[in-house]
């Protein structure tokens, strides 16, 4: 007979499996796996009293373009916006409701050709990356880390983000690995902001016959974080080939959040910083003196060659190369255009480096001019250079935007009449697509220096500063919501001045007076605006101590990274401004609260601590203050359980509860109560994080008790909370089997949802979905199909819903139901309906958890060993077999960090990846993987031998997958499979095993025959 893997023996996991706070942490001991479907078990739904800070006051609209696997039919969904049309196959379009696409993906292309003599016309076009006049050269060492980055990594999805300081030379070298990339038969993909420039057409960006993806995303550090996360979604890099992500970033700065949605991709990520000039990286001596000479005769030489100049050797330096300014690349090419310019022109270069830029600059100045005069010979060039100035100005601030707002932006500026100066500017400056207008000035770094040298203040004699710099500055940014137009990048304004406030100092004086005006003004730019004021020395302390204030008091994924970093920034300066241990300890906790927004737990959870010995202090003089102990307190345990420490958060937890405890008994005034139910729910998530489901039961039973009676007295105050702590009741009742009992818990939170979300929807809709969710579990489980499906079905619409409208609150959840109707489907043998909405839970699973890599991989892992059952039993075993592979990455990075509690999820998932590679006859693999899954079983069932049967069951796996191989090894692991299968308690409950058992004893015969 011949030996074949049933799907029917694959192991399924199942929601329950991982039992954490909020959703997120620790596993609790696996159950018996569920052999031919996904059993639907509980998500864990903490309501409103999931891990998170307790707070005591202030101190996607999306386009799909699917390929199927058999490349047989390709779906777009194209936008097409004044004119320009754009598409992509092979990728998902992400698109604004009322804004176009949130980013664009194109082919890469490789240098753009121009013509020569336009590029002379004004030489700051010769500095622009995309043109590559300049040969590359220098940077081998760099080279050659990107090279075996991309090669050597065993992961299918890995990220690096290579920073430096504007300048240095990141775009050259990413366009020169590009290009080295594509010859060594990679499908090189750029990605570019949505504002910003725009390529046309459709772009077939699958990876058929290459070797790999590779995508480029520039200017990292100004995306906002939610557009990464959509980015980071796109079906683009889930293909079944090596994809390797290069963002490209002025400061390190963001990248842990993004880091930490990759690590929920179980992508492998890394950091590149790219030294300066000055830094000699190894064995790539760039630093030394010959060498910046040498890259400087290399950008001398091809400069001169397109100036038509010989004897180019005879052109030197214009500035002494040792200033530490030339540890930049664009430096260096800065002075070698200068200098081929001068030398072309009979001119003196400038001595310094201020003096290369305004060289620069007076050539475009020179060229604005020119084409203005030539009008006198009928040139239709009507601009003045003192209008186009500032034209300039206003499009290095706003960048590219459509041409209907560029008008707008102009007539802001009291420039009335702005079609001829825009037509003027497109002729500088040409837009892509043509039907765009105000392209700024390039590279970015000259462009900075351009508004540095527009604006007042400065010390450059030889470049006045626009009078009308200052005004225009304020018409940009101090706008009227209702009527002015708003900026196509909000964040490039203050982006633009920060960065170079850096080299000009005088710029944070501008920075001060505008942002004094309106503070909110940082939180337009969103996380890169408030990081770069956090570290710019010439803003005014005070001045971010009253942006802080205008930050909202919750979470919001756009500004929590730059929130943070200026929370940072002003806490010594707030902690010198009290005097007491209270308001020291209210600073403290203000810190650690955006700490957490930003998912650094671990200095969140340091300021609380401090919070918790100064409350402490203050506690055992004057006890009227142990309440804000006790809030402290439990912000502690709730940090620790995030971190993974419920051990450490349980004593906290504990020591909270006593406090606020003792409080309620000597003032059972409701709020004093309210405390108390809120630190025993924390309590009970913690408990349950330890695998103490009883304990947890039962101080989540009291913390319902208690918002019982104070519902009674206060209904539209408490019914909230009590609807919060029954919902997480059900939780704690599922987790102890007792599924009545949650389905009765559950159901009253829904009938009080229900009655709340009448009157205030937006308010209660997101607990309500969350409830029915999990209603339609209990009643799935009490045999109630019929009104589970119909239940789970309500829930879907609501989630759908609010997670378009809010995904950073409501995808997760959306991710549960998505999982638990794919369960559904399996558990009625519908497997092939199962699927879709397995893939879309694990496509949301990638692109959440900002909190740590643990975040995202219990529920992905969950969620992918399904998906490779689902394709076992639909026959499409590459795809099984591919969501094995990802799921043993996860569960052999879990096992290695904490393997008392992964080793069994480990053994479960090679058992399965054998499988699948048994299905695609790769033998020798299948053995190994399915060996080391015996192997582990083995030495759990050693010390416990609950784990005997899966023992059992995985040396049968062998047996069927050792054939082709090893039938020694078969009959032995067959022999040893009904010895164990024998020694069980089997009766008519077990008939899978039973099955399992008769197959064995037919192996040992046949293959002892």
């Amino acid at each position: 007979m011949a030996a074949t893997v049933d799907p029917a023996l694959r192991a399924f996991v199942t929601m329950e499996e991982w039992v954490s706070s909020g959703g997120k942490g620790a596993t609790a001991p696996p159950p018996p796996c569920r052999p031919c479907r996904a059993v639907v078990e509980r998500p864990v739904s903490e309501g409103r009293q999931g891990v998170g800070a307790d707070r005591e006051g202030r101190s996607r609209a999306g386009g799909r373009a699917r390929v199927p696997h058999d490349g047989a039919v390709i779906s777009q969904q194209i936008r097409v916006d004044g004119g320009y049309g754009y598409g992509v196959i092979g990728a998902d379009l992400h698109v604004h409701a009322d804004r176009g696409p949130v980013y664009l993906l194109a082919e890469h292309r490789g240098p753009v050709s121009a013509d020569p003599s336009w590029l002379l016309e004004q030489p700051s076009r010769l500095l622009n990356a995309r043109y590559s006049v300049v040969d590359f050269v220098g940077r081998a060492a760099d080279m050659d880390k990107l090279t075996a980055w991309r090669d050597e990594s065993n992961e299918r999805l890995a990220a690096r983000w290579l920073f430096a300081a504007g300048g240095q030379g990141k775009t050259r070298l990413a366009l020169e690995f590009a290009a080295v990339s594509v010859a060594d038969g990679w499908k090189v993909v750029d990605v570019l902001l949505g504002a910003g420039a725009r390529p046309s057409g459709s772009h077939d960006l699958r990876p058929d016959g290459h070797r790999g993806i590779l995508v480029l995303v520039d200017y990292a550090d100004r995306w906002p974080l939610s557009y990464l996360h959509w980015l980071l979604s796109n079906s683009l890099f889930h293909q079944q080939v090596p994809t390797r992500v290069l963002f490209l970033s002025r400061s390190v700065d963001g990248w842990a959040s993004v880091r930490s949605a990759l690590t929920a991709l179980t992508a492998a990520t890394s950091e590149h910083p790219l030294a300066p000039l000055s830094d000699p990286p190894g064995r790539d001596r760039v630093a030394r003196p010959d060498d910046r000479l040498r890259m400087f005769r290399v950008a001398r030489d091809a400069f001169a060659r397109r100036y038509g100049l010989a004897r180019a050797e005879e052109i030197p330096p214009p500035v002494p190369l040792d200033d530490p300014g030339f540890g930049l690349t664009l430096s260096l090419h800065m002075a070698a255009l200068v200098a081929v310019d001068a030398h072309s022109a009979g001119a003196r270069a400038p001595a310094d480096m201020v003096g290369l830029s305004a060289y620069l600059l007076d050539r475009e100045r020179a060229h604005w001019r020119e084409l203005y005069e030539r009008s006198r010979d009928g040139l239709e060039f009507r601009t003045p250079p003192r209008r186009m100035w500032q034209v300039a100005f206003i499009a290095c601030l706003t960048g590219a935007t459509t041409y209907s707002q560029a008008r707008a932006l102009l007539r802001r500026a009291d420039i009335d009449d702005p079609d001829p100066v825009l037509t003027d500017h497109a002729v500088c400056y040409p837009p892509a697509p043509p039907s765009e207008a105000l392209e700024p000035m390039y590279p970015d770094r000259l462009a900075e220096d351009f508004l540095a040298l527009t604006l007042a203040g400065h010390d450059v004699a030889a470049y006045p500063a626009a009078p009308w710099g200052t005004a225009t500055l304020a018409a940009l940014l101090h706008q009227d919501a209702d009527t002015a137009p708003p900026l196509p990048q909000p964040a490039r304004p203050i982006t633009f001045l920060t960065a170079a406030a850096l080299r000009w100092p005088h710029l944070a004086a501008h920075l001060n007076e505008h942002l004094r005006a309106d503070p909110t003004l940082a939180l337009r730019g969103g996380n890169p605006s408030l990081g770069a004021l956090a570290v710019l020395d010439g803003i005014d302390i005070e001045l971010l101590d009253t942006i802080a204030w205008c930050f909202p008091d919750g979470r919001q994924l756009d500004l929590d990274v730059g929130m943070a970093a200026v929370s940072v920034r002003i806490t010594a300066h707030r902690l010198a401004a009290v005097s007491t241990e209270l308001e020291r300890a209210a600073v403290l906790q203000d810190l650690a609260h955006r700490l957490s927004f930003a998912g650094r737990y671990e200095e969140a959870a340091e300021a609380t601590e401090q919070a918790v010995d100064l409350r402490r202090a203050v506690a055992r003089r004057q006890p009227e203050h142990r309440s804000l102990l006790a809030s402290s307190l439990t912000n502690l345990g709730n940090y620790r359980t995030r971190l993974g420490q419920p051990e450490s958060a349980l004593a906290a937890l504990r020591e909270a509860t006593e406090l606020r405890r003792q409080a309620a008994r000597a003032d059972s005034t409701a709020p004093r109560r309210s405390a108390l139910a809120n630190s025993l729910s924390s309590m009970g998530i913690c408990l349950a994080a330890l695998g103490r489901h009883p304990e947890a039961f039962e101080v989540t039973r009291e913390s319902v008790q208690l918002r019982r009676r104070l519902a009674a007295e206060d209904p539209a105050a408490y019914s909230p909370g009590l609807a919060s702590s029954l919902h997480n009741l059900g939780n704690r009742l599922a987790a102890l089997g007792r599924h009545r009992e949650a389905l009765d818990a559950t159901g009253e939170a829904v009938r009080i949802l229900r009655l709340l979300a009448r009157d205030s929807f937006a308010e209660h809709a997101g607990e309500l979905a969350i409830a029915l969710d999990n209603l339609s579990a209990d009643l799935w489980r009490t045999g109630r199909t019929e009104a589970a499906m119909a239940t789970a079905g309500e829930a879907a619409d609501l989630l759908r819903r609010l997670a378009r409208e809010n995904p950073e609150a409501f995808e997760e959840r959306y991710a549960y139901l998505l999982n638990r109707l794919s369960d559904y489907y399996a558990s009625l043998g519908r497997y092939g309906e199962a699927i879709p909405p397995a893939l879309a839970a694990a496509e949301i699973w990638r692109r959440r958890g900002e909190t740590d890599r643990a975040a995202g991989d219990a529920p992905l892992a969950t969620v992918l060993l399904n998906l490779s059952g689902l394709w076992a039993h639909t026959g499409q075993w590459h795809e099984a077999l591919a969501a094995s592979i990802e799921t043993v990455a996860i569960r052999r990075r879990q096992a290695r960090a904490e393997p008392a509690r992964y080793a069994a999820e480990l053994a479960k998932a090679l058992s399965n990846l054998g499988s699948d590679l048994y299905a695609v006859q790769r033998y020798r693999e299948a053995l190994a993987a399915v060996t080391e899954s015996v192997r582990l079983w083995r030495q759990l069932a050693t010390t416990d031998r609950r784990h005997v049967p899966f023992l059992a069951e995985s040396l049968y796996t062998c047996c069927v997958v050792a054939q082709p191989v090893d039938r020694t090894a078969a009959r032995d692991a067959a022999v040893e499979a009904v010895m164990l299968f024998e020694g069980l308690d089997l009766g008519a409950g077990d008939g899978h095993r039973l099955t399992l058992l008769a197959e064995a004893r037919k192996q040992v015969a046949e293959l002892r025959g």
